[in-house]
């Protein structure tokens, strides 16, 4: 399973062909509550520490200059993790400016 493709909603959702969850209902149902906690928490972050730059009806991010203990190692981690789920663009001349992508731009 590709993690930027892994949804709640696949999970809620998914019945394999045979009809049987290796992990069952309850597990799958567990593990897509925990999708969700971490995406929101993701991005919570980073709309806590970070400063927002507007550029038209788009809101980016930006990651620099961040208090190295505070903020910085919460921003990583959420950078990183919403990364990997494909929920953040990064900006083509300055890899700290990044933008959080809805599941629904990552479907198209």
């Amino acid at each position: 399973m590709n993690p930027r493709t892994l949804t709640s909603a696949w999970l809620r959702e998914y019945r394999p062909p045979n009809g049987v969850l290796p992990i069952g209902v309850e597990v799958a149902a567990m593990l897509a509550d925990a999708l969700d906690i971490a995406d929101s928490a993701a991005r919570a972050d980073i709309e806590l520490y970070c400063v927002a730059v507007t550029r038209g009806d788009e809101t980016w991010w930006n990651w620099e200059n961040l208090d190295p203990v505070d903020g910085a190692p919460y921003i990583e981690q959420a950078v990183r993790y919403l990364e990997a789920r494909g929920l953040l663009e990064r900006d083509g001349e300055n890899a700290n400016v990044v933008r959080i992508v809805d599941e629904a731009e990552v479907a198209e």
